[in-house]
């Protein structure tokens, strides 16, 4: 149904008749990332939303080696610092052999040599701790100097999970483009 149509029935049969859809005509431009377990949705907690997800072949081999994650505060939430939280990397991995492997990765206290932060936009200070909603901290991870993942090949999938001090969890399912060149980024969430 297109949204003409859509809206002539909305004022037609009345908008109570569809109370409730208030997704309707699109999603939140600001969603709320993260639940805190207390009922808020993350507002108010650590809640944090990961703006994007990038993947960069760095060394020219076909694969991505490095992922930047872009991550902001969420409506309402309280200051978070990503050199504390934890990072879960998620594959299963088709050996030579034809058998799945799996990859889990569990990076606590901030991930350790592989990840470094760069605070990209926001007020000045520590450049792991999110304090405003206009703060964004790129946190960049080199999966050749972490170890037990391994780079993404093209189509390859992976889930990247972040939990934050709050124990507020954000997720994103990762897919690696068709075709990959040196040194481009692509969005791969």
């Amino acid at each position: 149904m297109n949204r003409r149509r859509l809206l002539g029935l909305a004022s037609t049969v009345g908008i109570s008749a569809i109370a409730g859809c208030s997704n309707l005509f699109g999603p939140d431009p600001e969603p709320i990332t993260g639940s805190s377990g207390d009922g808020s949705g993350g507002a108010g907690s650590g809640a944090v939303s990961l703006q994007k997800v990038e993947g960069v072949d760095t060394a020219g081999d076909g694969t991505l080696d490095t992922l930047r994650a872009h991550v902001i505060l969420a409506r309402g939430a309280k200051e978070v610092d990503l050199s504390k939280a934890i990072y879960l990397f998620e594959r299963s991995k088709r050996t030579i052999t034809g058998e799945l492997e799996q990859q889990n990765v569990y990076l606590e206290n901030g991930g350790g040599s592989g990840v470094t932060y760069e605070k990209v936009a926001g007020g000045n200070g520590n450049s792991t701790v999110l304090q405003q909603r206009e703060d964004k901290i790129v946190v960049t991870f080199d999966l050749t100097a972490i170890d037990g993942i391994d780079p993404l090949r093209p189509e390859d999938e992976m889930t990247f999970e972040l939990t934050t001090p709050q124990n507020v969890k954000s997720s994103e399912q990762l897919t690696a483009p068709k075709t990959i060149e040196p040194n481009k980024t692509y969005l791969i969430q």
